[in-house]
């Protein structure tokens, strides 16, 4: 399996490029249990089918936004959902064999809810990462 960043080569991510808008949004069902920020093997499936081709065929950064559901302290849930982020992002880095640079974290934490969080249903939804390619500001 080839690189997919051989040729081109990223630096250290702008602060613009943290809010730029998307090209593309992937809301994967990466979902993960309470408390952690651990991908399982399916999420890890999950991205790899769903996620890894998109990112290959284009030279675009990636952006991985961390979510929680909003059980618990609002800072570490900010802090959990930045961790979900990096844990995706270490696990494209590793598949896809790409510049670390080229994908930037994002934690949300509770901030970003895709369902309702009365139910236990809706709060498995919102612990979830989401991918983005965004436009290039280099």
């Amino acid at each position: 399996r080839q690189a997919v960043d051989a040729v081109k080569k990223y630096t250290v991510a702008t602060q613009a490029e943290y809010t730029a808008p998307a090209v593309t949004t992937n809301l994967l069902p990466v979902e993960f249990a309470t408390g952690s920020s651990e991908l399982s093997t399916e999420a890890k499936k999950l991205i790899r089918q769903n996620f890894a081709a998109l990112a290959r065929g284009f030279n675009n950064r990636i952006r991985v936004e961390g979510n929680t559901d909003n059980v618990g302290g609002y800072s570490l849930n900010r802090d959990l959902s930045l961790r979900r982020a990096q844990s995706a992002k270490n696990y494209l880095v590793s598949f896809l064999k790409c510049d670390p640079n080229r994908i930037l974290v994002v934690g949300n934490g509770p901030d970003k809810p895709v369902s309702d969080n009365s139910t236990d249903d809706g709060r498995q939804r919102n612990r979830r990462t989401e991918f983005e390619l965004i436009a290039s500001q280099q």
